[in-house]
């Protein structure tokens, strides 16, 4: 998904509980962001994330909790 700044992810969390991680990785495998998240609500959320300075290119989005991992690509113009 092309993106010029910030954009959402949108997750469903079964535990409130339950801590997140999020990362941004770039093409060669670096890691450019790391956070994690907590608390969360149980059921639908919303996060927020910025660019956080990120050049131009492809990068790879991966929200990961204790039931699943999952990973999108985002492209930064």
């Amino acid at each position: 998904t092309p993106t010029t700044g910030q954009f959402f992810i949108s997750f469903n969390n079964q535990d409130k509980k339950d801590k997140l991680t999020l990362s941004i990785t770039d093409v060669t495998g670096k890691i450019v962001y790391f956070e994690q998240i907590m608390p969360t609500y149980a059921g639908r959320n919303n996060l927020l994330v910025g660019d956080h300075s990120l050049l131009s290119g492809l990068y790879f989005v991966t929200l990961s909790n204790s039931h699943n991992t999952q990973t999108a690509k985002i492209y930064i113009l």
